[in-house]
């Protein structure tokens, strides 16, 4: 796909054929996770807050939602979610999936607006996670 992308022309189809190698290589990487023939990335407990943990507040952070990583959700729910709930585009979303997943944090700050917006959101998100039975915690926070 990328090369027929290249050759006439259409970038387009080069991102997608990008955006699906990655998330062909994240869903190999859970399938021997799985196996355990790979290590899991961790998973805190989902009353755990990154607010609170070194490392994980990004600068400026005031209010937005908290994405914890867990080993049931798939991947592709994950980017579709942080896609049509969020608002990033596919290689955000992506990248940020493979963040929670795969960069031993556990889960993610993602900065919103306001907390008003990042209420909605992660009620968006887990509503769409339970709906698919995944047990993704998602939730707004803020800096008090």
């Amino acid at each position: 796909m990328a090369a027929i992308g290249l050759g006439r022309g259409k970038y387009e189809l080069l991102g997608a054929a990008i955006g699906l190698s990655v998330l062909g290589l994240g869903s190999a990487l859970t399938e021997r996770a799985v196996s355990g023939k790979l290590s899991p990335s961790p998973v805190f407990p989902p009353e755990t807050s990154l607010l609170w943990m070194k490392g994980f507040v990004p600068a400026g952070f005031l209010s937005g939602i908290e994405i914890m990583n867990d080993n049931l959700t798939p991947m592709e729910f994950v980017v579709s979610g942080l896609q049509n709930c969020v608002g990033l585009k596919e290689t955000d979303a992506i990248r940020t999936m493979l963040e929670i997943h795969r960069k031993g944090k556990g889960g993610i700050l993602l900065p919103m607006r306001s907390f008003e917006e990042s209420r909605r959101v992660a009620e968006l998100v887990t509503a769409e996670a339970h709906s698919k039975n995944h047990p993704l915690v998602c939730r707004a926070v803020r800096v008090e």
